[in-house]
């Protein structure tokens, strides 16, 4: 029970990280981006929300499917508080609002799960080369010269 918790409080902390450096990317950053909208402050976010997952986690858990967890959910989640703050500030209607939430969603789902398996995948290739390399180091102490 203790364990789940624990992954579960990973996650969330590394989601809530995705969606403040999001917003706050978001509000100071003045970029539009390069091939989705507002897709630097999505990329910003997502790699720092999941570093932050897959340093946290315990090592029986799957890196990938925790990166990926974390990078679709977060993208998703980030995107509600940016919308709310332009929407107020520039007084724009509820039409806007669904657009612009449409077009944030789709970067951020983007952004996030590419990010997050990506990492993700890293991390689990380098979990299984430090498994391999403790394995021959234990075969080498056989090995008479």
């Amino acid at each position: 029970m203790m364990g789940e918790t624990v992954k579960i409080s990973i996650i969330i902390y590394s989601i809530l990280i995705f969606i403040l450096i999001t917003f706050i990317s978001i509000l100071f950053l003045n970029f539009w981006g390069f091939l989705l909208f507002r897709d630097i402050d999505f990329l910003l976010g997502s790699i720092i929300g999941v570093i932050f997952a897959l340093k946290n986690r315990k090592p029986d858990q799957s890196p990938l499917k925790i990166g990926i967890m974390v990078g679709i959910i977060g993208g998703f989640l980030s995107t509600i508080a940016p919308t709310i703050y332009i929407c107020t500030v520039y007084q724009l209607s509820i039409d806007w609002y669904f657009i612009y939430i449409a077009i944030l969603n789709i970067t951020g789902l983007v952004i996030g799960s590419i990010v997050g398996l990506l990492i993700g995948y890293y991390y689990k290739k380098k979990d299984a080369k430090a498994k391999y390399s403790m394995d021959d180091e234990f075969y080498k102490g056989f090995i008479v010269k």
